[in-house]
């Protein structure tokens, strides 16, 4: 009777899930970036305003001052425009700008690419697990193998270090370019409405 030897080497490895720690750093640089491109978006509008203004007298700069930064309308919009920046990202690359930096990314629980679907839910799911800042999503993840926050288990995804990520489930390059392009788009767009309203 001959042995059958099995190749183990040939599987795939099982993408190794992500901790608290790195997700919340990456949150933070997320938080950065969009002050950054609202900052961006706020000087553009000020500076069109301002040509605007001396050309035609549109009073829009005085409208844009009187607007001011509060209500609960801008507050929603503001909210609306973080996450739909990070629903964007991840369903097109799995990665924001803060996630990429750490060397992170978002799948499908089956190891699969994250889709947009997902990738919505995750993000309003959010607005739960951002509860005492963060300590909804810390005890939902130390009682889960895969370190998975609410919105992981709702959205069927786990977060994961890059670089143990599957050849077959690695979107690459001009991908998540695209998807900051868009993203960050989205975010501007919502931000100037917040601006203007």
């Amino acid at each position: 009777m001959q042995e059958v030897l099995v190749d183990d080497t040939a599987a795939e490895p099982r993408p190794e899930p992500v901790g608290f720690a790195l997700r919340a750093g990456a949150r933070i640089l997320d938080g950065v970036y969009f002050q950054i491109a609202a900052a961006a978006t706020g000087i553009m509008l000020g500076l069109v305003a301002g040509v605007l203004d001396l050309a035609f007298k549109t009073g829009y700069v005085e409208g844009m001052q009187a607007a001011g930064t509060g209500g609960i309308h801008k507050i929603a919009i503001g909210i609306l425009a973080m996450l739909s920046y990070e629903a964007i990202c991840e369903g097109i690359h799995g990665s924001t700008v803060g996630k990429r930096v750490l060397g992170i990314t978002v799948l499908r629980d089956d190891h699969s690419p994250c889709r947009f679907r997902s990738a919505v839910v995750r993000s309003l799911a959010f607005l739960v697990d951002g509860l005492f800042f963060g300590a909804v999503a810390y005890a939902s993840m130390r009682s889960s193998n895969t370190q998975q926050r609410f919105g992981d288990r709702w959205a069927g995804t786990v977060v994961v270090r890059r670089a143990s990520v599957p050849e077959s489930s690695r979107r690459e390059g001009g991908r998540f370019l695209a998807a900051v392009l868009a993203g960050t788009a989205a975010l501007m767009g919502l931000v100037a409405l917040r601006v203007l309203l």
